[in-house]
C-alpha cells in the first residue's frame, strides 16, 4: 500500500487544513495541464489525488491509519514449507540412463554419418575433377598439343594421385616430349599397381619394360620379363614380351646369340617384321651377306611398303660399295618412312 502521508509531504499528525493546503500546492505543481504529455507527472498527480481523497475523508482516514500506522500481525503465521528435492526412484534412474544412452548412441551415429558422407563427397569431387582433366588431356592429345596434354594429366593426378590412366598417359608423354624415362618408369609402376584389368596391367607392363630397355636398364627389363607367368598370358602379349627380350639381347651386342633367339621366335611369332629387321642387321654385323640377302628378300616380299626394308637393303649395297644402288634404296625408304635416319644418305649420296 502507498504511503499517502509521504506522497502529500505531511506528518501523520497533520490536521485537515494542513492536508488541504498540501494537496492544493502539489495539485498546482503536478496538474496534467501544466505537464502535458508527461506520463510520469500524470501518474504522480493521480497518486496525489488518491492520497487526498483518503486523508480528507475522516472515515477513510481512520481506516487507513488503523491499517497503515498500527498493522495487526497474524496470530499464527503458517510456517514456511522448506523445499526438499525429490529423490528419483530406481525405475526413474533406469529410464533416465536409457534415454541418455539413446542420446549418445544417436549422436555418435549422426557424427559417423556426417564423416562418411563428407569423405565420400570429398573423394567424389576429386574424382570428378580428375576426370575433367583427363578428358582435357585426351582433347589436347587429339590435336597433338602434347605439353598441354601432359599438364592436364598431371593436374588430374593432383586430385587423384592413384588414377591409373593419368599415370599411364603422363608416362607416355614424358617419353614422347623429353625422353624422361626415369619419371616414366615410376609412373608405369604406379599405373600397373592401380589398374584392375589384367589386359591393362599387361599393356602398362609392356611399356614399362620398353622404357627400361630404352634407358639402358637391361638387367631390370630382363628380370621383369622373366618374372611374368607366360603360361597365363595371351599370345599377343607373349609375342610382344619375347620381342622386348630380343631387343635386350640385341643391346648386348652379341649377334650370334641374338640370331639364335630370332630363329626361335620366327617359328612362333605372328608379327615377324621387326624380328626380320633385327635378323638382317645382325647378319650384316657378322658379315653374313648371303643370309642378309635372303632375309631382306623375304622382307621385301612380305612387307613391300615398309621403308626400313629398303633402308637395310641400302646398307647391304654400302657393304658391297655399290653406292648408287644404295642411294636408290635409301630414296625409296625415305619416301615410305620419313622418320628413318638421314645420316647414311648425307654421307654416301650427297657427296659431289
Amino acid at each position: 500500500m502507498q504511503n499517502h502521508y509521504a506522497i502529500l509531504g505531511i506528518p501523520t499528525s497533520a490536521s485537515l487544513d494542513e492536508i488541504k493546503k498540501a494537496y492544493k500546492n502539489l495539485a498546482k505543481k503536478y496538474h496534467p495541464d501544466v505537464h502535458k504529455g508527461d506520463k510520469n507527472k500524470e501518474d504522480y498527480f493521480k497518486k496525489i489525488n488518491e492520497a487526498y481523497q483518503t486523508l480528507s475523508d475522516p472515515i477513510k482516514k481512520q481506516r487507513y491509519d488503523a491499517y497503515y500506522l498500527n498493522p495487526i500481525p497474524p496470530s499464527n503465521p503458517a510456517p514456511k514449507k522448506q523445499y526438499k528435492p525429490k529423490t528419483p526412484s530406481s525405475k526413474e534412474k533406469q529410464e533416465e540412463a536409457k534415454l541418455l544412452k539413446k542420446y549418445y548412441t544417436y549422436t555418435f551415429i549422426i557424427a559417423l554419418l556426417v564423416i562418411i558422407l563428407g569423405t565420400y563427397f570429398y573423394y567424389f569431387m576429386n574424382d570428378l575433377s580428375a576426370q575433367k582433366f583427363l578428358e582435357k588431356g585426351r582433347q589436347m592429345e587429339r590435336i597433338q598439343h602434347y605439353p598441354s596434354a601432359l599438364q592436364s594429366y598431371l593436374s588430374a593426378l593432383e586430385f587423384d594421385k592413384d588414377n591409373p590412366i593419368a599415370l599411364e598417359k603422363s608416362a607416355d608423354l614424358f617419353i614422347q616430349i623429353n625422353k624422361n624415362y626415369t619419371i616414366a618408369v615410376e609412373h608405369y609402376i604406379l599405373s600397373y599397381a592401380h589398374h584392375r584389368s589384367m589386359n591393362d596391367k599387361l599393356r602398362v607392363h609392356y611399356k614399362y619394360i620398353d622404357a627400361l630397355i630404352k634407358s639402358n636398364q637391361n638387367y631390370k627389363a630382363e628380370s621383369s620379363i622373366l618374372s611374368l607367368p607366360y603360361d597365363t598370358l595371351r599370345k599377343s602379349y607373349t609375342d610382344s614380351l619375347n620381342f622386348l627380350q630380343l631387343l635386350i639381347l640385341n643391346e648386348k651386342n652379341n649377334p650370334q646369340e641374338t640370331l639364335k633367339f630370332i630363329d626361335i621366335l620366327l617359328t612362333n611369332q605372328e608379327e615377324t617384321y621387326p624380328i626380320l629387321l633385327l635378323k638382317a642387321r645382325n647378319q650384316l654385323q657378322q658379315s653374313d651377306t648371303t643370309g642378309c640377302i635372303i632375309t631382306l628378300a623375304e622382307l621385301r616380299e612380305k612387307y613391300p611398303n615398309k621403308g626400313a626394308t629398303y633402308y637395310y637393303n641400302a646398307f647391304l649395297y654400302i657393304f658391297k660399295k655399290q653406292y648408287p644402288l644404295a642411294c636408290e634404296e635409301l630414296s625409296i625408304g625415305y619416301q615410305l618412312d620419313q622418320e628413318l635416319p638421314r645420316h647414311p644418305f648425307d654421307v654416301y649420296c650427297n657427296t659431289p
